[in-house]
């Protein structure tokens, strides 16, 4: 432990550097193929091996590691926003990281390529009683709707599966112990609507659903701060093909 503690220590350039080049990588939702790709490629120069599964996933593993139990950590490839040019990702005099992804989730990526590293540099021992896999997975934001890790559960073999980490952010202040559940729906409403002007006062799918939001919001308050605590969100509402 004291030698891979040491590791990153003396490496954190070399991790430093690794974040900032995968950040450069634009990955939205839907569109990481290249960023998954690029990490398959660091992985293997670490002498893991590594492939992208059919949902979409980079999978690295300790080559000679056999079939035994597995612990996955894990990090999402997928962005909300991502870089226009490679000038937008950069370090501040100050060493902070800017640019869109650095945090979320190129941090929890490059935490992935320090793991191989180290893994590789300060190796255990002993035979340890369950090996790492490392998993970049896709579409965790938004409309993703977490079907990388979906695609991931229902295909990886559970009875080896001992744990999951997730790795998502730049810090370890907050460690989330108990699974989340988190549960998304698309709701249609569909009416005549019509012309704003000639055919005022139809009823509107719009105001309709604007009417059941608000409704629900205000039923809904009194289970958020319950015990376990359950939130809501509304997201993104759309009416028709134009304004009317």
């Amino acid at each position: 432990m004291k030698a891979c503690l040491d590791w990153f220590r003396r490496e954190r350039a070399w991790i430093n550097e690794q974040h900032v080049k995968l950040c450069r990588i634009p990955a939205a939702t839907f569109f990481e193929q290249k960023r998954g790709e690029w990490m398959a490629e660091q992985f293997r120069a670490l002498g893991w091996d590594a492939k992208i599964d059919r949902g979409g996933n980079t999978i690295a593993t300790p080559k000679g590691c056999g079939d035994g139990p597995r612990v996955a950590l894990t990090a999402h490839l997928d962005t909300v926003f991502a870089p226009r040019t490679a000038d937008d990702i950069k370090i501040a005099p100050d060493g902070r990281f800017l640019g869109p992804g650095v945090s979320d989730n190129g941090a929890g990526l490059a935490a992935l390529l320090a793991l191989a590293a180290a893994w590789n540099a300060a190796p255990p021992l002993e035979n340890p009683a369950a090996w790492p896999m490392l998993v970049a997975n896709v579409g965790e934001e938004g409309e993703g709707n977490l079907n990388g890790m979906r695609y991931f559960c229902r295909h990886a073999n559970a009875a080896k599966l001992k744990a999951l980490l997730v790795l998502d952010g730049p810090d370890a202040e907050h460690i989330t112990s108990r699974a989340l559940a988190s549960r998304r729906f698309e709701i249609i409403i569909t009416g005549p609507g019509g012309h704003s002007w000639r055919d005022f006062g139809v009823a509107n799918p719009v105001h309709a659903i604007a009417r059941a939001i608000a409704l629900f919001t205000d039923k809904a308050v009194e289970v958020t701060f319950g015990d376990p605590r359950t939130t809501f969100n509304f997201g993104i509402i759309e009416g028709g093909s134009s304004i009317n």
